[in-house]
């Protein structure tokens, strides 16, 4: 992202007098998927599956009843970790991805699936990564990103 363009939080802490209640600002995940699918490499399948994972979340802060401004922010279920990697600790991921080896490939017309080893680093352990694709207009665009044992 362009660290000079202002950017707005997706998680934000409303105050209402002495009180917090925390939401989520849908026009700040539209520029955050935006800016994924900008990528090149992300379907629109992935952008609408995130897109509803976020409004998921949003309707359940919802039902959330505020809290005093004293007990502070605390974390919410789903977005404390890395919403794409759906992991803790991406950096296990991103730090030796140049490491990874594709262990197999299986391709059904404009379709893929995609399993892709992710070797142990100094700090994580082994990843089992599992990717989905579609092909449109030459181009393989990722629909979904999980692991497996």
């Amino acid at each position: 992202m362009d660290t000079l363009e202002s950017h707005r939080s997706i998680l934000v802490w409303n105050e209402i007098d002495t009180l917090i209640k925390p939401s989520v600002d849908m026009l700040a995940v539209e520029h955050y998927l935006n800016w994924l699918k900008s990528s090149g490499s992300i379907s629109e399948t992935f952008i609408n599956n995130l897109r509803q994972y976020f409004q998921k979340i949003g309707d359940e802060l919802k039902t959330f009843n505020s809290s005093p401004k004293t007990e502070g922010i605390y974390a919410i279920l789903g977005l404390n970790l890395d919403v794409v990697f759906k992991s803790f600790e991406p950096e296990g991921i991103l730090l030796q991805y140049n490491s990874g080896v594709f262990k197999k490939i299986s391709i059904v017309k404009d379709k893929a699936i995609v399993q892709f080893y992710v070797p142990p680093s100094k700090n994580y352990g082994y990843t089992k990564m599992l990717f989905t694709l579609t092909k449109e207009n030459a181009t393989w665009f990722i629909d979904y990103i999980g692991y497996y044992d």
